[in-house]
């Protein structure tokens, strides 16, 4: 959720990464800063800032890749504080994690916006913080949820 943004440490080192790396020994996959950082009309949104091409030639390479369409997406790196599974009361889906409390630490520029590895490490991570409900049980007729009725059936069987 958009107003679940806290931006405070990221406006105090608005960095713009290439691809996420952030954790490199290469000083030029950080490619510059984002300026005017805000959540504006549900988004999340910024200008940014390339480093010139005497400090960085790899930002100005991106910079012109950006321009030319080459590299359109953007991804954030944050750490969440609050999250809730979705509740059909509230019109959401309950396969989904809504974040409604996050700390943004970093925005890079990608190629793909995605990475299926990064965001299973994630998830496994956010579910020992976040853990799912479980569904509520379906009652049967006589009264019994669905796993009581199984277990007194296996019970049955395994006594003959």
């Amino acid at each position: 959720r958009a107003d679940g943004w806290n931006l405070d440490a990221f406006k105090r080192n608005p960095v713009m990464a290439y691809q996420h790396n952030t954790h490199s020994s290469d000083p030029d996959d950080f490619i510059g800063t984002w300026e005017d950082v805000r959540v504006e009309n549900g988004k999340l949104v910024g200008v940014p800032n390339f480093e010139p091409e005497e400090i960085n030639p790899k930002a100005e390479k991106i910079k012109r890749k950006v321009e030319h369409g080459t590299f359109r997406s953007v991804s954030v790196g944050f750490i969440p504080r609050e999250a809730h599974w979705g509740d059909k009361k509230r019109n959401e889906d309950p396969e989904i994690l809504y974040f409604d409390r996050m700390d943004l630490l970093e925005v890079s520029i990608v190629g793909i916006p995605s990475n299926p590895d990064a965001v299973k490490r994630s998830y496994e991570e956010l579910i020992q913080d976040f853990p799912k409900p479980e569904p509520e049980e379906e009652i049967t007729d006589k009264g019994r949820s669905i796993y009581e009725a199984r277990l007194a059936l296996l019970t049955l069987n395994t006594n003959l």
